[in-house]
């Protein structure tokens, strides 16, 4: 871009005429006032200064740089060289702020330029034609060089900035290329634009005070037990997928992982597991991928950075959420020390940091317990299994014969326990339960004189046992709950060998029960109808306080966020739905009072069936 040079030329052609004449006019009334006063000589023309003050602003002079000039001709004062140049300022500071329309190699364009007007102000006044006293006004006549040289300094000026502004434009251009195909910009891109979207997303304005205007009373919520908040579903990547586990961080509580295995042998069998946030129900927020299908996997909780999962082979596969690979970053080795069958039970176990050890269960009632430091093999194997009573027939017995040899006997042979469900009571590391396929759940123990399985069987389901939860509160750790596919879940106490309760209002088999973490009384159920229910003990324990179906496919796994204000549930179908529970339902205001009287109605059970 430049300015119209001969535009520029001819204001200041005009503008310097003016000037000329208007010095001639004051020239001569100089005259006319020596003569009058007659004064022989005055070295400052104070009358004309005054003149010129009246008109113009002359209160404060800058000094300016000089010329000495021999020239015997009249000259005016500095103020007039100042007025000159403030005019010329003006003049520049005009174009700088309305634009200049220019004309060059035939193009039209306006433009502004603070550089470039400064600079030409500074040629101008550099080459001023003027003496001590001002202007030596015969030096500044039309056939002067000063056109020329002004010219030269705008040309010069103006290439120097039309180069200057193409080569920082190119250098510009070329560095923001270079810095957006980083890796590290990309990575930070992708991160920072997480945190504001999770900004953006919330439904509240961090700077509004939503308190004023409230009173003290507030109007009961009058709403469903629970809704339908959100559903997750990526149609690249849950294609034919079915949901097998689901698991909060205990760091980010918007946070949850659901790991996925493959329904469908024409198709892959790669094991999955995508990290999802519970504001973008349509972007996961991570995805890990595994050579191998995923059957169970969780946060750890003691760096919520890494994942940890159990495939179908029976690996151990750890992933980190801080390294740029999708691949685990850990797995175990496939051998006879650890498991060879898929892997459905996994628990930390442990109360402290230092102190905790990762306790996995296979379907073949193998138990290996693992230090996350070491994962090259299990310090501790179990394989549990029972003795029952066998009887040996002999071969073509007499129809009566006192001899010993030719009679029946009775021997003890040990059966695997056939496992898909584990559960550690809350705090204890020793002892733990299993639900077999049988039906029937089993103590053990990792160490001690009772190592293993123990003969002392809890009977009630008539199917296989799906899943198995403690209740997540000290003071009911003796109870638990288990699901089965006889459509059925019962509540168990670790003192009696038979239910306490049998909650039987369900349509299909019973997947996965799981307590709330927040209201003692309160658990949930998914079945293979597709529906969700709630069970409040306290309330009612023969129907559900709330039933909802999330779909036509079967829901096989659930999980209460840590607040316990949220359910998300998984389908064979791979689609994941989020639901948000009633506060007053979820968090009971008087949680002391509804864990003594789910206290006192366990008591009366006991009571009743002994």
């Amino acid at each position: 871009m430049s300015f119209n040079l001969p535009l520029l030329e001819e204001d200041l052609k005009s503008e310097i005429e003016k000037r000329k004449e208007e010095i001639r006019r004051k020239r001569e009334l100089l005259e006319q006032f020596k003569s009058k006063k007659n004064a022989t000589s005055l070295s400052t023309p104070i009358q004309i200064n005054n003149l010129v003050s009246n008109k113009y602003n002359t209160n404060e002079l800058s000094s300016e740089p000089q010329r000495n000039t021999t020239s015997n001709e009249p000259s005016v004062s500095l103020i007039e060289t100042k007025k000159a140049t403030s005019i010329q300022q003006a003049i520049l500071m005009n174009q700088l702020q309305n634009g200049t329309v220019v004309q060059e190699n035939n193009r039209t364009q306006t433009q502004t330029d603070d550089n470039f007007a400064s600079y030409s102000v500074a040629s101008f006044e550099k080459n001023a034609y003027y003496s001590e006293e001002g202007i030596n006004v015969d030096d500044m006549d039309d056939d002067s060089d000063y056109f020329t040289s002004l010219n030269a300094f705008v040309i010069a000026d103006v290439k120097n900035v039309e180069e200057t502004k193409k080569i920082s434009l190119e250098d510009s251009e070329k560095r923001y290329k270079e810095i957006i195909s980083t890796k590290e910009f990309q990575d930070f891109f992708f991160k920072a634009s997480h945190y504001v979207e999770r900004c953006i997303k919330q439904p509240f304005d961090p700077l509004v005070d939503y308190t004023e205007g409230l009173s003290g009373s507030f109007q009961a919520n009058t709403s469903d037990e629970a809704n339908i908040e959100a559903l997750f579903f990526d149609s690249e990547l849950c294609q034919h997928k079915s949901v097998t586990d689901l698991s909060w961080s205990p760091k980010f509580e918007d946070l949850f992982l659901v790991a996925y295995s493959s329904t469908d042998i024409s198709h892959d069998h790669e094991g999955l597991v995508l990290i999802w946030s519970q504001h973008y129900p349509k972007r996961k927020e991570n995805a890990l991928f595994c050579d191998t299908p995923i059957s169970a996997a969780q946060f750890y909780p003691y760096n919520p950075s890494l994942i940890i999962g159990g495939t179908y082979t029976g690996q151990i596969v750890v992933w980190d959420l801080r390294e740029k690979s999708s691949a685990p970053v850990m797995r175990t080795l496939i051998g006879s020390r650890s498991h060879t069958e898929p892997i459905f039970g996994m628990e930390v176990v442990g109360s402290s940091e230092n102190s905790h050890n990762l306790v996995t269960m296979s379907t073949d009632g193998r138990v290996c317990t693992w230090s996350m430091n070491k994962l090259d093999s299990p310090p501790e194997v179990i394989d549990l299994y029972i003795n029952t009573v066998k009887t040996q027939e002999p071969e073509n017995p007499p129809a009566s014969s006192s001899d010993p040899s030719l009679q029946s006997k009775s021997f003890y042979s040990p059966v695997t326990l056939l496992s898909h469900a584990m559960t550690f009571p809350k705090g204890e590391i020793n002892r733990f339960y299993v639900g077999t396929e049988n039906g029937s759940i089993y103590p053990a123990h990792r160490f001690g004189s009772k190592k293993g399985a123990n003969n002392e069987v809890y009977s009630g389901h008539f199917a296989p046992v799906t899943s198995l939860v403690s209740h997540p509160s000290l003071e009911f750790l003796e109870i638990m709950l288990s699901s089965s596919m006889d459509w059925t879940c019962k509540l168990w106490s670790q003192k009696k060998h038979t239910p306490l309760l049998s909650f039987e209002e369900f349509e299909d088999y019973v997947f996965d029960v799981k307590w709330s973490p927040s209201n003692p009384s309160l658990f949930a159920a998914a079945d293979g109808s597709g529906c969700l229910s709630l069970w409040n003990i306290n309330q009612d324990q023969e129907m559900p306080i709330f039933k909802i179906s999330t779909g036509t496919s079967a829901l096989n796994k659930l999980q209460w966020s840590n607040d316990g204000k949220r359910i998300v549930t998984g389908s064979i179908s791979g689609q994941v739905t989020m639901l948000k529970i009633d506060e007053e339902t979820a968090i009971p205001k008087a949680r002391d009072l509804e864990s003594k009287l789910l206290e006192s109605i366990i008591v009366d059970l006991l009571t009743e069936n002994y």
